[in-house]
Parts: structure tokens; C-alpha cells; sequence
């Protein structure tokens, strides 16, 4: 069989048993768009699974072509020369079938080869290089990660449009069954153990959109509690796909003790939109921030938190003051049942003192 690329042809030698159906599918799954620090890159999982009844199998050799929109991602996007000015990357990540091994701890796969076989186009190409006997069947009727790939962007502002070429027959039937012999743990003898070829494979490229929602992650305390009059400090966040987060602190106003929010967003290029992050912020008075200071030698719990009517305190105690976040004190108490359902909704602070020691717990009432 012959697999040709622009400017670089592969002679493979596989003589194979009787060709079959429509028996195995690829998919596109898990696309998203990911910011590195300097560059947008567009990345996506192919999948592949035994359908129409096929059989468990192990892969052989196979090969992929790709198309994309050349506006967003520039042509010929495998230089082949400089890795870091390739627009592409074929990859095979820890738990993806080109990345299993063998009974002895070697790799099934290798010759990891990308090509431009177009402008528009780039082919993937893998070789099977331990005999079918070295390993069990790979591929079944259950969607198998088979390898990743990502495109960097040349202009992130245009549509990315990958999808699996699928108008050649050549592209079709690029994949075989492993290489025997089914004793050995060898190289594979595909001249004398051949695999079998799979013509007209099927592929799913529906998937290949971005619609990964972005999750935005907090940094530092929550809640945040700053000093009256103190100037407000953002403690930041981060989106898992590398963009910028949108922070709103509009509400915080630091001249007056208080409860605030601070809003967390991020919309990706492709239009997905993070489920919002709330960052508490309690704006405190130098009485409030004198209380926080205990010792917290004393062990002591509270339940239910949040609370709506009947707060426990599990421990023995002298007294126990609750306080507002503006450190006003709402209440003090002997009990170890503090009735609160008169209290507004809100954080505020418990502070318990005993003989050993005072501890400060935060208590929500809801």
C-alpha cells in the first residue's frame, strides 16, 4: 500500500487478508480553545469504536486526514522543521490507545508522522511496531481514545471548520487489524501475518465545535475579609482555558463594614459562557478585626452551618458573643442553644470563651 504526502512519500508493505465493511467509526470529541500564555490553540480528542456488530480488534497502522479553515489557522500548518513554529501538533497522551504498551512495557506504536497534504489539509499517520501477539484487543464497541491533536491559531477570530476529510477513498481506508504473528512479541511480520483492512470507515465530525462551558477557579481566600478603610485588594482568578476573567468589584465599598460581592465571568471566543464566581468580601471594623484575633486553643463545633432557627454549640464554654461582619455585637449568651431566628440572613461571628482559650467561627444564617 502506498501513502502519499505533499513532499514525502511512505511505502508500507502490507499484505492483507479480505477487506472489510463499514465496521469502525471515528469521532471529534472533547474540542475546546486553550490560551498558553502567548498563543490560542484549538484542541480536540479523536475517538475510535467497533460498530455494526464488529468484533473486538486489535489496531494496526492507520492514518487520518484532517481539514481546517486556513484563515484561522494559516497554511501548511506542519513546518516539520521547527517545532515552534509548527501550527499543528499530532499527539498521544497518557491513556490514549497510541499511547498503551506492550506485555513487556513497550510501545505498541510509533513513526508519529503529521504531513501537510494540502494547504488545507494534514494527514496523521501511525505505524504498528510490536506483533498483535505483544498485546490484547484495543479497539471495541465502546468509544476508545485514540490521540489528540491541537492547531494554533493564526487569527482566533476566525472559525476554526476542522473536520475529518471523508470526499477520497483514500482517506477512508487507512486503517488495518494488527500484524501477527499472534505467538510472538516481536516486531510485526505483516508480509506473512497480515491484517485485515477496513474500507469505508465511517466518521462523526459533529462534535468538532467548541462548546466546552470554561470553568473559572479563585485565587486566594473566599471569603476575603479587608479592614475599614483599608484599600480593596483583588485577589484575582483564573479560567481553565487561559483567557482573562472579567472581575467586578463595583460593590465593594471599603469605607462601610459590610458584606459585598465581588462577580467573576468569562466568555470564550467561541461564545461559551463560565457559570458565574462569587468572591465574599466582609468589610470589618478594627473592633471586629480585634475579636477574629483568638487563640484558637479552644476545640469547640457548631451545628447546623448554615443555620436558620437553633444554632448548638458543642463544648463547654464561659460565654459565647455573636457579632455583625461590621463587628457590631448582636448578642451574648451562656446556652449552648442560641436562637437566631429573628436575625437577619447574613455571615456573622461567633465568638466563644472558655477558661483554656477563644476561638472565632463563622456562622451563616440563613
Amino acid at each position: 500500500m502506498k501513502l502519499i504526502y505533499n513532499n514525502i512519500t511512505i511505502i508500507l508493505v502490507l499484505i492483507t487478508n479480505s477487506l472489510l465493511g463499514q465496521n469502525i467509526q471515528f469521532t471529534i470529541e472533547n474540542a475546546n480553545n486553550t490560551f498558553d500564555g502567548q498563543d490560542w490553540w484549538y484542541h480536540a480528542d479523536v475517538f475510535i469504536q467497533a460498530i455494526d456488530g464488529q468484533a473486538d480488534f486489535k489496531l494496526g497502522s492507520g492514518q487520518l486526514y484532517l481539514n481546517y479553515n486556513t484563515a484561522a489557522f494559516g497554511e501548511n500548518v506542519f513546518d516539520g522543521q521547527n517545532q515552534s513554529t509548527d501550527n499543528f501538533d499530532f499527539l498521544q497522551p497518557v491513556g490514549s490507545v497510541l499511547n498503551q504498551n506492550n506485555t513487556s512495557g513497550n510501545p505498541i506504536y510509533g513513526f508519529f508522522i503529521p504531513q501537510n497534504n494540502t494547504p488545507s489539509r494534514v494527514s496523521l499517520f501511525f505505524e504498528q511496531i510490536t506483533s498483535s501477539g505483544a498485546f490484547t484487543e484495543n479497539v471495541t464497541s465502546t468509544a476508545q481514545h485514540l490521540l489528540s491533536f491541537r492547531f494554533r491559531y493564526v487569527d482566533s477570530n476566525k472559525p476554526s471548520n476542522i473536520s475529518f476529510e471523508t470526499n477520497i477513498s483514500q482517506a477512508r481506508d487507512l486503517f488495518f487489524t494488527a500484524c501477527g504473528p499472534d505467538n510472538q512479541t516481536s516486531s510485526p511480520d505483516c508480509t506473512n501475518f497480515p491484517g485485515t483492512q477496513f474500507v469505508g470507515a465511517t466518521f462523526d465530525s459533529s462534535n468538532a465545535a467548541d462548546t466546552m462551558v470554561p470553568v473559572i477557579t479563585l485565587t486566594g481566600d473566599n471569603p476575603q475579609e479587608i479592614i475599614i478603610n483599608d484599600p480593596y485588594n483583588e485577589l484575582g482568578a483564573t479560567s481553565d482555558d487561559g483567557g482573562n476573567v472579567v472581575i467586578d468589584a463595583s460593590q465593594v465599598d471599603t469605607s462601610i463594614p459590610g458584606e459585598y460581592e465581588v462577580l467573576y465571568d468569562i466568555t470564550d471566543f467561541t461564545g461559551n459562557m463560565a457559570n458565574q464566581v462569587i468572591r465574599t468580601v466582609n468589610v470589618v471594623d478594627q473592633t471586629l478585626s480585634t475579636i477574629n484575633q483568638s487563640d484558637n486553643k479552644l476545640l469547640v463545633t457548631v451545628y447546623p452551618n448554615p443555620v436558620v432557627n437553633i444554632l448548638h454549640i458543642n463544648a463547654e464554654f464561659d460565654t459565647a458573643e455573636l457579632y455583625a461582619v461590621s463587628g457590631k455585637l448582636i448578642l451574648t449568651t451562656t446556652s449552648k442553644e442560641i436562637n437566631v431566628s429573628k436575625i437577619a440572613g447574613g455571615t456573622y461571628f461567633l465568638k466563644i470563651t472558655a477558661l483554656n482559650g477563644t476561638n472565632i467561627i463563622k456562622v451563616v444564617k440563613i
